[in-house]
């Protein structure tokens, strides 16, 4: 969990939220009245939660497959027209 990308956005709302964005960042909503100590302390207590959703985003990337005429190609192949 040590390289994960976390954005933290904070808004007139009433509670804290967290998922994963489509690229595998972790978007934090979090009220503004509230402190980065209490946002930390969220992110701290969900561990277990940001681990096993990271880890299956990183799967979905790599088993990823992309087709060209319905045929699966490589993706570096994608950029070497």
């Amino acid at each position: 969990m040590q390289d994960l990308e976390i954005q933290i956005t904070k808004s007139w709302r009433k509670s804290l939220s967290m998922r994963f964005d489509t690229h595998g960042v972790l978007q934090v909503r979090a009220p503004k009245f509230l402190l980065p100590a209490q946002i930390d302390a969220f992110i701290q207590k969900n561990t277990a939660w940001i681990e096993k959703h990271y880890t299956n985003i990183q799967k979905q990337s790599q088993d990823k497959k992309y087709y060209l005429f319905g045929e699966v190609i490589d993706p570096e192949m994608m950029y070497n027209f």
